[in-house]
């Protein structure tokens, strides 16, 4: 459970505070700005605050941001406590609102490059849509040149959980972001068994592990071999593949537990990063193969190699777990 320690959260009503180091409200009460700091999960967050009577008063749309619960406004305080902060109440559209900034939960600090607040925005929206059993939903993003376009399209790949987030052009300069969809029966039936087992653990942690064991019992690591999943999930008896298929297992049978994940390219080399007990960490399943502990690489705070694109692999944690790498 997300918690802010150090602040009394307030909601003043009726007054705006701003500029200055002390104001006074309408009731002619005195508040100076308040710098105690603000933890949200251990990690400091920045609130603009004022410290009212010995007390500390914050906005509870900066809250609802930093912590992760929407809020808005329409004649009463709406708080919802199961979803990402938009400021908009649920089912408003762009014509009524304009469009839904999703990029605003987000750690702002992961918008470098080709990787702005739009394109977040336009994969954001695909992955609502999927979430809510929607796979037409698409976002727009606006691309100057062609180098910048395969590196967001070869980054969004890294997404892939039986849905490809991929990019067409619509106009010059202008690409959708949409879902192709990847049929996912065949490997869900055959894996339904073990998922239905693993679902039950009582950890994300545990479930993870019971899936990097098990693709080290389904596949042996050899140079320049991939496998589809399916076969890799059919297979009787231990197939040759390389760390490609390896990882993409993983991210297949992490997004059917429920637990968010990635593909991670590095050096020569591929892996995954998913998010588990309120944590991203890395697991190398191709390198837990290679070892006597099928554990050496498994969910490790740091990376078996140098990630190629660091920007980018924040970039995507931003997308499935908005705040997550603050």
């Amino acid at each position: 459970m997300k918690r802010v320690s150090a602040f009394v959260i307030g909601l003043l009503v009726g007054a705006m505070l701003f500029g200055g180091g002390a104001v006074y409200a309408a009731s002619g009460v005195l508040a100076e700005r308040s710098d105690n700091r603000v933890y949200v999960d251990g990690k400091e967050v920045q609130l603009e605050a004022y410290l009212i009577d010995g007390h500390n008063y914050v906005k509870l749309r900066d809250v609802g941001q930093a912590v992760g619960f929407n809020v808005w406004w329409d004649g009463t305080v709406q708080v919802d406590r199961g979803s990402a902060y938009t400021g908009i109440a649920p089912g408003e559209m762009a014509s009524d609102a304009g469009p839904v900034d999703y990029s605003l939960t987000a750690n702002p600090d992961v918008f470098v490059g080709v990787y702005t607040r739009e394109a977040y925005n336009a994969a954001y929206e695909v992955l609502a849509g999927l979430k809510e059993g929607d796979g037409s939903r698409t976002g727009i993003v606006h691309i100057d040149n062609q180098e910048d376009r395969w590196k967001l399209t070869n980054m969004l790949l890294n997404l892939w959980n039986g849905n490809v987030i991929n990019l067409k052009g619509i106009a010059y300069g202008s690409f959708e972001v949409y879902n192709h969809e990847v049929d996912l029966a065949e490997m869900n039936a055959v894996m339904q068994e073990k998922l239905q087992q693993w679902a039950i653990l009582p950890s994300d942690s545990e479930k993870v592990a019971a899936a990097n064991e098990y693709l080290c019992g389904q596949l042996t690591y050899q140079a320049g071999e991939t496998e589809s999943i399916l076969e890799v999930v059919s297979a009787k008896d231990p197939i040759p593949a390389n760390c490609v298929t390896y990882a993409f297992a993983m991210n297949y049978l992490c997004g059917q537990l429920g637990i968010p994940c990635i593909t991670v390219p590095g050096d020569n080399h591929i892996w995954n990063a998913m998010y588990c007990n309120g944590t991203w960490s890395y697991t190398d399943v191709s390198a837990n193969d290679l070892s006597q502990n099928h554990n050496r690489f498994l969910l490790s705070n740091q990376p078996p190699k140098e990630l190629l694109d660091p920007a980018g692999i924040q970039f995507l944690k931003e997308l499935l777990v908005p705040a997550s790498t603050i």
